[in-house]
C-alpha cells in the first residue's frame, strides 16, 4: 500500500533558505511515498490529498475486483473523488536529475532531461529565478503538478495529469548568462503502465525576429497494420510542431542596438500560428545551424524543416506581415530558426549569428514592395526619398546593448543588406539593376543628426554593379542634360540628395568632392568633371550638389536631377572658361510618369529591376542644360567661342540644340587646317544657331554648314565641284564632341582639268579633344591622247588613283594603274588591250592583309568574227597581330645546328 502523504501544499512559501537547501531534490527515504510513475521519475502526492479505495474484496457475481487505489483530494479528512480541487502531485526526484543523458535505445516518450527537468520544476525549492522581465533574483517556488486521475493497481498504474509552469528556475553559464529551464507544461496519460499520450512543450523562440514559441513534442500510440502480418499494434508515434506564442513584437526593443535603425520595420506579425509536423530536431544536417555540431544542440537550436508527403525536405517558411515606419505593410514568407530558452545566452548565441549570416536561407526576396527605410520627413512637410522599392533583405541578429532578463531573446534583428531598386536610377537614367546595399554607419550611430549626417546618408552599397552610366552602352547623356554624362559609381544614398559616389563618410560629413562623387563623369563626353569644379564644404541644401530624388504626388511621380555650378574653372586646354564671363554649367532634368487611373491609393512599387511600375505610364522627360561663356581647343586644329551653349528636349517634341557662337572670331582654325582659316571670316556668328544642316538621331545631334567655291577657268586651267564644309557633333551616347571638316566629298568630288590631263578627289578629316580621329582621302588622275590617218586610226589612255583611310584601328590603302588602247583599220580590223594593275593594304584590330590584282585583256574583231582573252593574276598575303620572333624561324634544334654552321 502507499504509504501516508507527508509534504504539506502550504509549505510553499516563506520557507527559509536553510530549510530549502534540506527540502531540495533528493533521493526519497522508504518512509516516503515514491510513486515511480512514468519511468524513472518518482512522484508523491502532496496535502491535501489522500488515497480512497475498499478495505474488502469487491465482488460483482462470481468475480471479483481487482485490487486499486485512487488518489483524491481530502474534504473533512476524507478523501473524496468529487471535490472541487484535483489532487497535487510532485516529482521528488529522478535519477537523471541535473545529469541527464539523453541517449535513448529506443524512442520513448520522455528523455532524461524532460524528467529532469520536472523534478526541478516541481521540488526545486533550492531553486532561483527571476522577477518577471527583470534581472532581480528570488527564490523559485516550486509548483506541483495536477492529477486528473491517478490509480494504482496490481498490473499497473493509470495516470493522467498535466503540469504548467509560467515560471520556471535559472540556470547560470561560465559567462554569467542566466537562462530559463525550457519545460513549461507536461501532460502525461498511461493506462496499466503503458503511456499511450505524453505532451512536453519547451519554451524558445524565433531567430532572428525574436518571438516567443514553443517547440511541442507529443508521444502517442495509434493502432496500425502489422508490416507482413494482417494483426494490428499499437505502435508509439512522436512528433514535433512549433507553436507561436507571441504573434506580434514591436520595435525598437529595449536594448536593441542603434535603437533600430539598421531594421526597417517597427511591427512584424508572424501570421504562421503552428508549423507543420517537423522532422525530429537534430535528425536532419539540413537543420543544422552553422558550428553547433553536438547532437544535443542540433536538438535544441534548429531549422525547422518538413516533409510535405513526397519525400523531399523543406524549410518552413514562415508567413510574415511587417510594417514600416510610415504605416505601409509588406508581406513575405521566411524561415526562421528556433532557440530553445536555454540556449538564449551570449556565447551560443554568437555562434548562431555568426552561422546565420552565411546560411542562404536568410536572404528573402520581398518582390519589389515598397520600404519606407529611414524616417521621410526632412524639415517639417518637406519629404525625403527614402522610400525604396526592396528586391530582398539578407536578415541577420544581433546581440542587445546592455543585459536583458532570460525570459526575453537576447537578440534583436536588423537588415545585413538589401537588395534595391532606385525609381530616379531606372526612369531617367535607364539604371535597370538593383543595388545591393546596407545601412550607413553614420546613420546607425547618428540617424540625421548634424553635423554627423549633414549629407543625410542612410544607405551605402556592399560592392557589386554600381557604375551608373548616363552615356556609352547604357542610356544616353540626354537623359540628363545632353552636354554631360554624369557617370559615377554609387556609393550611398542620401536622403536630400538622392544616389551619391565617393566616400559617403565624407558627404555625410558635409564634404562635396566632384573626385569622389564623379570619377567618371563627363562633360562634352571627355572632360572629367571632376577637372574643373573645386570642392566645397556646404550644408549640402543648394544646387551646387547634384541632387536626384524621386516626389510622390497623388497623381503622378516626379524624378529630377538638379545641378547648377557657377564657379567652372579649367586647368584643360580642350576646355578654356571664362571667355567673356563667368562660365556656369546647368542641368535639369525632369521625368513625370502618371499613375494609369485615378486613384490616390494606387501602388507605385514592384519596379522589378527597373521595369515601368505596372501603375504608371512611360515617363514624360522635360531637359534643359547650358554651359555659358567657354571655348573649345579641338587639338589645336580649331578653337570654337561659345557665349552659350544650350540643349532642350521635351516629350513629344524634337530635342532642340542652340549654341551661340561669339560675335567676332567665332572659329579660329590652327595646325594642319590653318590653311583654310579664311573660313572664320565666312561663317556668320549664328552659323550654328540656325545651320543649313540639321542631323538628328538617337546617338547624337549634328550641327554644320556645306560651302560651295564657284568654278575656277583660267585658259586650259579647270577646277571645279569645290566645297568645304564643317560639322559640329554633340553626342548623346557619351562619345566625346567632335568636328569633322571636308574639301568636297567622296559622293562629289572636285574636278581638275588641264589640257588632256584631268583628276579629281576629296579631303576629309575629322578631330575631337584627343587628336585627329579619322582621316579620309582619294585622287584619280589620267591623260588620253588619239590620232587618225584615215586608213587606220587609234586612241591610247592611261590612268590612276589612290584612296587612303585611316580610323583609330584601321587603316585601307588602295593604288590602281589602268592602260589600253585601240586600233581600227578600215573598219575591218579592230584591236584593243587593256592592263589593270591593282594594290591594296588593308588593316584592322591588329590583322593586316596586302592584295594585289593583275588584269590584261585583249579583244580582236575581223569582220564578223570577234574573239576576246583576259587573263587575271591574284595574290594575298596575310599579316598577324605581330611580327614573328626570330626562334620562330628555327623550331628544331638540327636547323639552328645548321645555321649556325654555315657562320663557322
Amino acid at each position: 500500500m502507499p504509504r501516508p502523504v507527508d509534504q504539506p501544499f502550504g509549505a510553499l512559501i516563506n520557507i527559509p533558505g536553510i530549510l530549502r537547501l534540506f527540502l531540495k531534490p533528493h533521493k526519497p527515504a522508504l518512509t516516503v511515498t515514491s510513486l515511480e510513475l512514468p519511468y524513472r521519475l518518482y512522484l508523491t502526492p502532496i496535502e491535501p490529498a489522500g488515497w480512497r479505495h475498499a478495505l474488502t474484496a469487491v465482488k460483482f457475481g462470481s468475480r471479483t475486483e481487482l485490487w486499486h487505489t485512487r488518489l483524491a483530494t481530502k474534504v473533512d479528512g476524507l478523501p473524496d473523488e468529487m471535490a472541487a480541487y484535483k489532487p497535487m502531485l510532485r516529482a521528488i526526484w529522478s535519477p537523471d536529475y541535473k545529469k541527464p543523458n539523453n541517449q535513448q535505445p529506443f524512442v520513448m516518450p520522455m528523455i532524461p532531461e524532460d524528467r529532469s527537468d520536472i523534478v526541478r520544476l516541481t521540488a526545486g525549492f533550492d531553486e532561483q529565478t527571476f522577477k518577471p522581465n527583470t534581472e532581480i533574483s528570488e527564490p523559485y517556488i516550486p509548483k506541483p503538478i495536477t492529477s486528473h486521475c491517478t490509480i494504482l493497481t496490481a498490473l499497473g498504474a493509470w495516470l493522467n495529469s498535466e503540469g504548467f509552469w509560467s515560471r520556471a528556475p535559472i540556470d547560470t553559464d561560465e559567462n554569467g548568462d542566466a537562462t530559463l529551464l525550457p519545460t513549461e507544461a507536461w501532460r502525461h496519460m498511461s493506462a496499466m503502465g503503458r503511456d499511450y499520450y505524453v505532451r512536453i512543450i519547451k519554451r524558445g523562440f524565433v531567430y532572428c525576429l525574436g518571438h516567443s514559441a514553443s517547440l511541442i513534442t507529443i508521444s502517442e500510440r495509434m493502432f496500425e497494420d502489422i508490416p507482413g502480418s494482417s494483426d494490428r499494434a499499437a505502435y508509439l508515434r512522436k512528433f514535433d510542431f512549433i507553436l507561436l506564442r507571441e504573434p506580434i513584437r514591436l520595435y525598437p526593443g529595449d536594448g536593441q542596438k542603434f535603437e533600430g535603425r539598421d531594421f526597417p520595420f517597427r511591427k512584424v506579425e508572424i501570421l504562421t500560428k503552428v508549423t507543420p509536423i517537423l522532422l525530429p530536431p537534430g535528425s536532419d544536417p539540413g537543420q543544422v545551424v552553422g558550428s553547433l555540431v553536438t547532437e544535443a544542440a542540433q536538438k535544441k537550436v534548429f531549422w525547422p524543416m518538413y516533409d510535405p508527403g513526397d519525400g523531399s525536405k523543406r524549410d518552413v517558411k514562415f508567413k510574415i506581415r511587417a510594417t514600416d515606419m510610415s504605416g505601409r505593410e509588406i508581406s513575405f514568407s521566411m524561415p526562421l530558426v528556433f532557440i530553445r530558452s536555454d540556449q538564449n545566452t551570449s556565447a551560443i548565441l554568437n555562434q548562431v549569428n555568426t552561422a546565420y549570416g552565411t546560411d542562404d536561407r536568410v536572404k528573402v526576396p520581398i518582390n519589389g514592395q515598397l520600404v519606407e527605410l529611414a524616417p521621410q520627413v526632412v524639415d517639417g512637410d518637406t519629404e525625403g526619398d527614402t522610400v525604396i522599392p526592396v528586391q530582398s533583405i539578407t536578415f541577420g541578429g544581433a546581440l542587445p546593448n546592455k543585459s536583458l532578463p532570460p525570459n526575453r531573446p537576447r537578440y534583436f534583428p536588423f537588415a545585413a543588406q538589401m537588395e534595391v531598386n532606385v525609381p530616379a536610377l531606372d526612369q531617367l537614367a535607364k539604371f535597370g539593376k538593383a543595388l545591393t546595399v546596407s545601412y550607413a554607419d553614420v546613420y546607425k550611430t547618428s540617424a540625421f543628426a548634424t553635423p554627423q549626417n549633414t549629407g543625410q546618408v542612410f544607405l551605402k552599397t556592399m560592392g557589386g554593379d554600381t557604375g551608373l552610366s548616363f552615356g556609352g552602352g547604357g542610356a544616353g547623356s540626354d537623359g540628363v542634360g545632353g552636354l554631360v554624362a554624369p557617370n559615377m559609381s554609387i556609393s550611398a544614398l542620401s536622403r536630400n540628395n538622392g544616389p551619391v559616389g565617393g566616400n559617403e563618410n565624407a558627404f555625410a560629413g558635409g564634404n562635396f568632392d566632384p573626385a569622389d562623387f564623379f570619377p567618371s563623369a563627363k562633360l562634352f563626353g571627355t572632360i572629367d568633371l571632376k577637372d574643373i569644379i573645386a570642392p566645397v564644404a556646404i550644408s549640402l541644401i543648394g544646387a551646387a550638389v547634384p541632387k536626384l530624388k524621386k516626389v510622390e504626388y497623388p497623381d503622378r511621380i516626379e524624378v529630377s536631377f538638379e545641378f547648377k555650378r557657377e564657379d567652372i574653372s579649367s586647368p584643360l586646354p580642350i576646355l578654356v572658361t571664362g571667355a567673356g564671363g563667368g562660365t556656369t554649367l546647368t542641368v535639369g532634368a525632369k521625368a513625370i510618369s502618371h499613375f494609369t487611373v485615378d486613384d490616390p491609393q494606387n501602388p507605385i512599387g514592384n519596379f522589378n529591376g527597373g521595369a515601368p511600375d505596372p501603375g504608371l505610364k512611360d515617363p514624360e522627360v522635360i531637359v534643359d542644360a547650358s554651359l555659358t561663356n567657354f571655348k573649345l581647343n579641338l587639338f589645336g586644329c580649331v578653337i570654337i567661342w561659345f557665349d552659350n551653349l544650350q540643349f532642350k528636349l521635351k516629350a513629344g517634341e524634337k530635342p532642340d540644340v542652340d549654341p551661340k557662337l561669339h560675335d567676332s572670331n567665332p572659329v579660329v582654325f590652327g595646325g594642319p587646317l590653318e590653311f583654310v582659316n579664311r573660313l572664320s571670316e565666312i561663317i556668320p556668328s549664328n552659323g550654328f544657331s540656325d545651320p543649313p544642316k540639321l542631323d538628328i538621331s538617337p546617338s547624337g545631334i549634328g550641327v554644320g554648314y556645306s560651302l560651295g567655291i564657284p568654278t575656277v577657268a583660267v585658259g586650259i586651267f579647270s577646277l571645279q565641284n569645290m566645297s568645304i564644309g564643317a560639322l559640329l557633333r554633340l553626342p548623346f551616347d557619351g562619345d566625346p564632341v567632335s568636328i569633322r571638316f571636308n574639301f568636297s566629298e567622296r559622293q562629289k568630288p572636285f574636278l581638275l582639268t588641264v589640257s588632256l590631263f584631268g583628276g579629281g578627289g576629296f579631303f576629309a578629316l575629322a578631330l575631337d579633344n584627343s587628336g585627329v580621329r579619322e582621316v579620309e582621302a582619294a585622287f584619280e588622275f589620267g591623260a588620253m591622247a588619239a590620232i587618225n590617218l584615215g586608213v587606220a586610226s587609234g586612241s591610247v589612255y592611261i590612268k590612276a588613283g589612290i584612296y587612303f583611310h585611316w580610323k583609330i584601328d584601321t587603316v585601307e590603302l588602295e593604288g590602281y594603274f589602268e592602260m589600253g588602247g585601240e586600233m581600227s583599220v578600215l573598219g575591218i580590223i579592230s584591236v584593243s588591250l587593256k592592263f589593270h594593275l591593282s594594290l591594296g593594304y588593308y588593316k584592322s584590330g591588329g590583322k593586316s592583309e596586302v592584295k594585289g590584282q593583275a588584269t590584261l585583256t585583249v579583244e580582236i574583231e575581223i569582220l564578223f568574227f570577234s574573239a576576246s582573252v583576259s587573263v587575271t593574276c591574284e595574290r594575298r598575303l596575310g599579316g598577324s597581330d605581330a611580327d614573328p620572333l626570330f626562334v620562330e624561324f628555327y623550331p628544331s634544334q638540327n636547323l639552328w645546328d645548321e645555321y649556325a654552321a654555315a657562320f663557322a
